[in-house]
């Protein structure tokens, strides 16, 4: 479960406006932004659409280590602790693809969002 460390966390310089807090995600602590619909989401600031560690391989090929991927700077914390916390559910329902492409990390920027939602139309709404 997910728990809310400091609710009156500092602003980032860089996306002015921003609230962060602290959350806590099992092993992961890392800060999130709030959306505006309340849910925290991974911060633009770090946020990267990075190459897909799995491209070429069938979910049933895909490991938790294979999506989490560890020794790619490019990927945060905050997208690390989202991708670990919906490991089974996408191994349970065929999208382990698209959770090592990034398609389900939490973003509220609506052009970054925007950016993922064009990467990820690749995927059909089928699970491989």
């Amino acid at each position: 479960r997910r728990r809310l460390q400091d609710q009156n966390s500092n602003q980032d310089p860089g996306s002015a406006g921003t609230e962060l807090i602290k959350v806590e995600f099992g092993e992961w602590a890392f800060e999130a932004e709030v959306c505006e619909n309340g849910h925290p989401a991974c911060p633009v600031t770090t946020f990267s659409i990075v190459q897909d560690p799995c491209q070429g391989m069938d979910n049933d090929e895909i490991t938790l280590d294979d999506i989490l991927d560890r020794d790619n700077p490019q990927i945060n914390d905050c997208q690390r602790a989202y991708r670990d916390q919906a490991y089974g559910f996408a191994k349970g329902f065929g999208y382990l693809r698209q959770l090592c492409a990034g398609c389900m990390d939490p973003v509220c920027d609506s052009d970054l969002l925007g950016r993922l939602r064009t990467k990820c139309a690749s995927f059909d709404d089928t699970p491989n």
